[in-house]
């Protein structure tokens, strides 16, 4: 019985842990932010149309961070 229960604790450990960005991903919406025809969208609406294809805020606000870098 204590194997079944060690077998089911270690995923509740990793649940806590913080999930690295995806480099790519936030290069790839980096890029689309800074386009010229993005850049004049509402931040809302690119927030939106990035959680919609899957990117977590954390790699949302990075990529809203690299765009400012690559539009400068």
């Amino acid at each position: 019985m204590s194997a079944e229960k060690v077998d089911s604790e270690p995923n509740s450990i990793g649940d806590n842990l913080p999930i690295p960005p995806r480099e790519n991903l936030v290069k790839t919406a980096a890029k689309f932010l800074s386009s010229l025809n993005v850049v004049k969208a509402p931040l809302d609406t690119k927030v939106a149309f990035l959680k919609k294809k899957g990117l977590s805020d954390a790699e949302i606000d990075l990529a809203i961070k690299q765009s400012e870098v690559i539009i400068q």
